[in-house]
C-alpha cells in the first residue's frame, strides 16, 4: 500500500473511532438550520426580523457583518446569516480546533502516537490522515446543514430560495473553517498537550475574526490575508460563481498549515 493509502486509512479508522461525536456535531447543526426555518413564521416572519436588526446598535450591526455591508435584508439574506450565526460558527469552529488539538497533541498526550509510529507509517502521513478526518468531518457538518436547512424551508411552506447558493456556501464554509483548523494543526504538532493546542487554536479563530469586524483593521490591504475577510455568505448566495480570491486565501492557510505541521511534527522528538 502507497504511503497516501496508508493517510487514508488512517482517516478513516479515526472517523470510525469517533462517529459518535461527529454524528452529534452535524445533528445538532442540521437541527439548528431546520429550527432557524421552521420557527420563521412563529416569530412573526421576516417583518419582525427586519425590526429586529434595525433596533441592533451600530457596534452590533458591525460586529455580525450587518452593516455596513448589507443594505437590504431580505428572506434570502436571512437565511445566510444563519451561516455566520454565533452559535453555528461556534459549533464548526469547535469542531475543528478541537479534533486539530487531538489530531496530534491528543495522540502524544495519551501515548497512542508511539504505537502508530512503531509500524511502518511516515510522520507525514500521520499528519495527513488526522487532519483528512477534521476535512472530511466538516464537510458532514456543513452537507448535514444545508440538509437541515433546505427541508426546514420545505416544511415550513417558505418561498423558494436559491439552494444552489448555499451549496456554494458549504464549500465556502468548508474552506474558511479549514484554514482555521489548519493554524490549530500547527499548534497541535508542537505541543504535547491537546488543551493548550487547542486553546491556542481558539485564541487564532476569535482574534482573526475580530480583527475582520475593526474598520481600521477591515478596510486595509492586510484585510484581504484574513480568511474571514472573503466570508460574507449573503453574496456568497446570491453570486452566479465564489471568488477566487475568497477561496484561495483559505486555501493557502489550509495548504500552509498543514505542510508547516507536516515539517515539524516530522522533525520533532518524541521520545
Amino acid at each position: 500500500m502507497s504511503d497516501f493509502g496508508t493517510a487514508w486509512q488512517i482517516t478513516w479508522s479515526t472517523l470510525q473511532q469517533r462517529r459518535g461525536s461527529l454524528l452529534t456535531y452535524a445533528a445538532i447543526a442540521a437541527a439548528f438550520h431546520f429550527i432557524t426555518a421552521v420557527a420563521l413564521p412563529s416569530v412573526g416572519g421576516m417583518e419582525s426580523v427586519e425590526t429586529a436588526i434595525k433596533s441592533y446598535s451600530p457596534a452590533i450591526q458591525q460586529l455580525l457583518k450587518i452593516s455596513p455591508t448589507l443594505t437590504e435584508y431580505s428572506l434570502a439574506d436571512h437565511f445566510a446569516f444563519t451561516w455566520l450565526h454565533p452559535f453555528f460558527i461556534g459549533l464548526c469552529a469547535a469542531f475543528v480546533v478541537g479534533r486539530s488539538a487531538e489530531a496530534l497533541a491528543g495522540e502524544v498526550e495519551s501515548g497512542s502516537v508511539y504505537l502508530t509510529l512503531s509500524r511502518p507509517v511516515p510522520r507525514w502521513a500521520l499528519v495527513l490522515g488526522r487532519y483528512g478526518e477534521v476535512g472530511v468531518g466538516l464537510g458532514l457538518i456543513l452537507l448535514t446543514s444545508w440538509l437541515g436547512l433546505a427541508i426546514g424551508i420545505e416544511v415550513a411552506g417558505l418561498p423558494a430560495l436559491p439552494l444552489g447558493g448555499y451549496a456554494r456556501l458549504v464549500g465556502s464554509a468548508w474552506c474558511l473553517f479549514m484554514a482555521l483548523g489548519g493554524v490549530g494543526l500547527v499548534a497541535s504538532s508542537v505541543v504535547s498537550r491537546s488543551g493548550v493546542a487547542a486553546a491556542a487554536g481558539t485564541i487564532w479563530a476569535l482574534s482573526s475574526y475580530v480583527l475582520d469586524v475593526i474598520p481600521a483593521v477591515g478596510a486595509s490591504p492586510l484585510a484581504w490575508l484574513n480568511p474571514w475577510h472573503h466570508y460574507f455568505p449573503p453574496a456568497i448566495v446570491a453570486g452566479d460563481t465564489v471568488s477566487g480570491i475568497g477561496l484561495w486565501v483559505p486555501l493557502c492557510w489550509m495548504t500552509l498549515g498543514l505542510l508547516v505541521s507536516i515539517g515539524l511534527f516530522g522533525k520533532r522528538d518524541l521520545i
